[in-house]
This record gives C-alpha cells, sequence and structure tokens, in this order.
C-alpha cells in the first residue's frame, strides 16, 4: 500500500519537472513506483491523425516495444478514439 505521506513530496516534483523538463525521468521512476507500475511515461495519442508521441519515460520501456505499440497496437486500443453510447 502506497504511503499517503509521500503524495505532497511527489506532486512538488511534478511541479518541478514542469519547469525543468531534465526531471521527467527521476519523477516518473518515482510515479510509477508509488503505484507499483512497471513503467511510466507522459505522451500523447491524437485519434484524428492516428499518432503516439512519447514526451518522456522512465527508462523502463524498451523503445521497441513503444514502436510497436505505435505502430501496430494503438489500433487497438479502445482509449484511442472517443467512445459514445447510443440510446
Amino acid at each position: 500500500m502506497p504511503d499517503i505521506e509521500q503524495v505532497p513530496s511527489l506532486v512538488g516534483d511534478i511541479y518541478d519537472a514542469a519547469i525543468d523538463p531534465t526531471r521527467w525521468s527521476a519523477v516518473l521512476v518515482k510515479a510509477r513506483d508509488y503505484v507499483g507500475g512497471s513503467a511510466a511515461a507522459v505522451f500523447s495519442k491524437d485519434a484524428s491523425t492516428k499518432t503516439l508521441n512519447v514526451y518522456y519515460d522512465c527508462g523502463g520501456v524498451d523503445p521497441l516495444y513503444t514502436q510497436l505499440y505505435g505502430e501496430t497496437y494503438r489500433k487497438l486500443d479502445p482509449s484511442t478514439s472517443g467512445q459514445s453510447v447510443e440510446s
């Protein structure tokens, strides 16, 4: 279970990284570890152009897998495009 007392420090680190982008990799490692994940990244997906842009990552993902996701698997990701519910 993550320690709630770490949250203010992590939030402060995120704000610092927004000002100094060289800090993103270290901050993403802390965020990944806090939530118990295997990797973390700051990225965007454009549903209209079907593009993926990875701006920063924690170094935990082999670039080959990022490339494979961008070229192949993003098409299968339901969060890439908006979902609509018809009544």
